[in-house]
Formats: structure tokens, C-alpha cells, sequence
């Protein structure tokens, strides 16, 4: 469960309100406007509660319930039933197609598969995908990234990463002088894209220097 202001949502998020009362409310307060951001944008003031004393009260926020999926691990008196929707990291490995020109490809690792590696006793991080082809970088989310964007190099963090039903990879990054959340201003990348732009990994030393990763810390990292 979450709370968010309904000015943040959507119209179909209004079905997820946990208390049926105010579902009720703003879907009807919906069917009076041209637009979701009609109704409680322009004219969010408009839509609350009548009390018991008979005073409005402006709604603003509201808590949301979503579905999760789980799934059952463990045996015995250990069973139990986690979140699985979490990513790890993403790795990046080296590929060459039927002419022999590099390309980037990439693998998200779940929390639950990271957690499945350390108990194995296996590296959280693997030096080579199953066709034996090279670990370029490792990121997690607020890694950092060198890229070039226009002609110069640009420091990025890495916001999200997400792998599709198709295995199409997308990698989230955000300036580091960004602290917004605005969608208007992520910088969606496949790997084979942050090769394109010469992304490279980078860190902070505690003296504040930029300094590059090298092969053996991407491979280390836990």
C-alpha cells in the first residue's frame, strides 16, 4: 500500500483506492470533467468529503492498493512468500554479430536471482554470459556513468533498468545534477546504445575525485 496525491495518478489508478467510499467519490468527481487533469489538477479543490458536522474537506492524497506478485521459497517451517518484482543489477556483456562488429547486450538480475546466486555460493556478478562472451559492466541502481551526449562527457546515474517479455533491456539514467523525477527528463538506453555513446562506469573517491572502474571491482561488487 502507498500513498500518493491524486494529482500524480492516473484515471485507471483510481481503481486501486483502498477505501471504496472515496473510490467511489473521484470516479464520480471524474464523470463530471473532460480529462483526468480536468478534475483534479485544474480543479482539485473541488473534490473531498462532506463530514458529519456538514464541512468540506479538500481530498489531495490518497492510499493505493496494488496486486503484488509473490513467489513461495524456502521449506518446511521456512516457507514463505516474497516480493519478486525487484532488480539486482543488470550486467552487460560483449557480443559480435555475423560480420564480427561488437555489440552490447544486456541481462537483468533479480533480487531474487542474486539471492538465489549467494546462496549457491556462486559470484553475485558473472564474468561471462552463457555463449562465454566478456562482462563489459555491472550497474545497479545510483551507479555512475560517463556517457557522451552531444559532442561532450556527461555525468549520469542510473535511476531504474527493466528487461521486457521480448528480453529487450532498458537502462534508466538521469543527470547527476537532476534531482527531479520528471519522465521528461530520463535518458532511456539499451546496452547496445550506451555503447554508441561510449558509457563508461565511473565512482566518487572519498576525496571527490572521479575515478574509472576498473574489470576486477565490476567483478567483485556484491
Amino acid at each position: 500500500m502507498i500513498r500518493k496525491p491524486l494529482s500524480q495518478l492516473k484515471d485507471k489508478d483510481l481503481q486501486l483506492i483502498r477505501d471504496d467510499k472515496i473510490k467511489d467519490l473521484a470516479l464520480a468527481h471524474l464523470a463530471k470533467y473532460d480529462s483526468y487533469r480536468q478534475a483534479f489538477v485544474e480543479y482539485a479543490d473541488a473534490f473531498g468529503m462532506v463530514g458529519k458536522n456538514g464541512q468540506f474537506t479538500p481530498v489531495r492524497s490518497v492510499r493505493l492498493e496494488y496486486p503484488l506478485k509473490v513467489q513461495r521459497i524456502g521449506f518446511g517451517n521456512r516457507v514463505r512468500h516474497i516480493k519478486t518484482g525487484g532488480n539486482h543489477h543488470v550486467e552487460i556483456f560483449s557480443t559480435s554479430d555475423k560480420k564480427g562488429r561488437i555489440k552490447w547486450r544486456g541481462e537483468v538480475i533479480s533480487t531474487l536471482h542474486a539471492t538465489q546466486r549467494r546462496k549457491d555460493k556462486l559470484p553475485l556478478v558473472s564474468k561471462n554470459d552463457s555463449n562465454g562472451n566478456p562482462l563489459v559492466m555491472a550497474l545497479h541502481i545510483n551507479d555512475m556513468l560517463l556517457v557522451d551526449i552531444e559532442g561532450q562527457s556527461t555525468l549520469c546515474r542510473v535511476q531504474k533498468m527493466s528487461q521486457k517479455a521480448a528480453g529487450n533491456v532498458v537502462i534508466t539514467l538521469r543527470k547527476n545534477s537532476d534531482a527531479s523525477m520528471d519522465r521528461a527528463t530520463e535518458i532511456n538506453k539499451s546496452p547496445e546504445s550506451l555503447r554508441n555513446i561510449n558509457a563508461r562506469q565511473v565512482y566518487v573517491d572519498v576525496l571527490g575525485t572521479l575515478k574509472g572502474l576498473s574489470n576486477e571491482q565490476t567483478h567483485n561488487r556484491n
